[in-house]
């Protein structure tokens, strides 16, 4: 559930360990569908390093407003806490909209469940 802000909508990636391109051929792309082909495929949770990396500016932009006077709970709070992070050992929802190649259209639609393991 979101609480503050935006999602992180791009820091979740799939990548496709296969080594042999994967050609479409104009049927393909016009009837909205690709044969399969096997391999592995690997998805990386960069959430955490990106929300890391927005908390931290986002502490250094409100540490501008303290140095200037404006001092009130809610930027001392920020200003003396870290980055909490997040919960291990946990599920987190990962909604995929797969998109054939070569065209602008949704052909599918997922949702995974990523265990999220701090290390």
């Amino acid at each position: 559930m979101q609480r503050d802000g935006v999602l992180p909508l791009y820091e979740v990636n799939f990548y496709n360990d296969n080594d042999v391109p994967c050609q479409l051929e104009d049927s393909a792309i016009s009837g909205g569908n690709a044969s399969s082909h096997s391999g592995n495929c690997r998805i990386v949770y960069y959430v955490e390093y990106q929300a890391r990396i927005d908390f931290y500016d986002l502490r250094d932009k409100i540490a501008n407003f303290y140095v200037k006077g404006v001092k009130t709970p809610y930027i001392t709070r920020i200003l003396n806490n870290r980055f909490p992070g997040m919960m291990p050992l946990q599920y987190y929802p990962v909604e995929f909209h797969y998109r054939l190649p070569g065209t602008n259209a949704i052909s599918s639609v997922t949702t995974q469940q990523i265990h999220y393991k701090r290390h």
